[in-house]
């Protein structure tokens, strides 16, 4: 395996996390300082999120293991799809009334988390088809986990300082609402 194909798929791994310990990390605050939703239903509405992705982790398993040979266009579907709706989630307070606004946040992290889960599986998956040899698989499964812890280590050390800085100290405009 050469070791472009090393980085490049550890950068696959790097991208798709960087979006998601980004969502993960810091929607929590978002919803509660930013749009001011009570902590108990943003506690709630993660929660039961949790449980649906049980669920879901193991549907999209089974539909990509039953449509493995596209699991190239899965991971690009899932990619693009979870950085469209990732935009939605962190800017429905410009789009949507603030009446309804809790009922848009379950909606699009509900599908952020299926669409996330539809590329994740996908990458993981693509790790048997890059290589037959155990010991480059080895690789290339470390390379893929470096990139991604790295990944949230970038975003759990700047996000919140970056919050602050573009939001003159405060969290809430750093969300731009």
């Amino acid at each position: 395996m050469v070791r472009k194909q090393l980085v490049v798929y550890g950068l696959l791994g790097f991208s798709k996390d960087l979006l998601m310990s980004f969502s993960g990390g810091l929607l929590m605050l978002y919803l509660t300082d930013s749009l001011t939703i009570a902590t108990t239903l943003v506690g709630g509405i993660l929660f039961f999120n949790r449980l649906f992705d049980a669920f879901n982790d193991l549907l999209a398993a089974y539909l990509l293991d039953r449509f493995s040979k596209y699991l190239k266009t899965w991971y690009l579907i899932g990619i693009i799809t979870s950085a469209i709706i990732f935009i939605a989630l962190f800017s429905v307070h410009a789009y949507v009334p603030k009446s309804v606004i809790v009922v848009a946040v379950c909606i699009l992290y509900v599908l952020l988390d299926i669409c996330y889960t539809v590329m994740d599986v996908s990458y993981w998956s693509l790790l048997p088809r890059l290589s037959t040899n155990d010991d480059v698989r080895a690789k290339l499964s470390t390379v893929a986990t470096f990139f991604s812890s790295f990944a949230a280590l970038i975003c759990f050390t700047l996000a919140l300082p970056l919050l602050h800085f573009f939001g003159g100290g405060g969290v809430k405009v750093g969300f731009l609402t």
